[in-house]
Formats: structure tokens, C-alpha cells, sequence
């Protein structure tokens, strides 16, 4: 059965990227601070952008593992900067629906399980 793209995945992704591209417009037009802003928010920023790459190759390959790591990485970058990452928190919680809407992952390890039932 093939794997269905998850549209949690993708408001995510969108959203994500919607919130790189402000965060950004930000710094620039911040000329006088901008030097303290990217010092500041530069972590954030630089979690973001892994956050949003594994949310779009975890959406484009339909990929449950890929799904949760991005919305880890999205918890990450809000917790690196609270007030400004607020713009994350929606990327992030639908992300962890995204990874809970997904069908169960096939069990691939090779081990299979025996019962002694008679």
C-alpha cells in the first residue's frame, strides 16, 4: 500500500517557510540592530531551515520518521528563541499531527515474534 502524502505536513512546510521568509524581511529591514538580531536569532534561524528541509523531504517521500524529526526540530527552534519563534508553534504542532495522522510503519527489522499459543 502506498503511502499518502499528509496535508498537516504540507500547511506545515508552508507555514515554515512563511515564517524563514518574515524572520528574515526582519533582519534586513532592521538595519541598525542587525547585527545583534542575526547574533540573536541566528540559531533559530539555522534550526528553522533543517526544520523545514526535513519537513519537505519527509512530505515529499510520504516518510513518518523525516516527519517527527522536523517537528522535533521545529520545538527545537522555538525553544531557542521563544519570543521571536512564536511563528513556529503552528509548524510544529501540525507536525506532531502529521506524525500521528500517519499510517503505522511496516516492521521491516527482519524479527518476528512467536507465541507459544496452542
Amino acid at each position: 500500500m502506498k503511502n499518502k502524502k499528509n496535508i498537516f505536513s504540507l500547511i506545515a512546510l508552508i507555514i515554515g517557510v512563511l515564517a524563514l521568509f518574515y524572520y528574515f524581511r526582519a533582519m534586513v529591514n532592521n538595519a541598525g540592530m542587525f547585527i545583534g538580531g542575526v547574533l540573536f536569532a541566528l540559531p533559530m534561524l539555522f534550526m528553522l531551515l533543517v526544520a523545514i528541509l526535513m519537513n519537505a523531504i519527509g512530505y515529499f517521500l510520504a516518510n513518518k520518521t523525516l516527519t517527527m524529526i522536523s517537528a522535533i526540530l521545529y520545538l527545537i527552534s522555538w525553544v531557542l528563541s521563544p519570543i521571536i519563534g512564536i511563528f513556529v508553534v503552528p509548524s510544529m504542532i501540525l507536525q506532531f499531527v502529521a506524525y500521528a495522522t500517519y499510517m503505522p510503519l511496516n516492521d521491516t527489522s527482519g524479527v518476528s515474534i512467536q507465541t507459544d499459543e496452542k
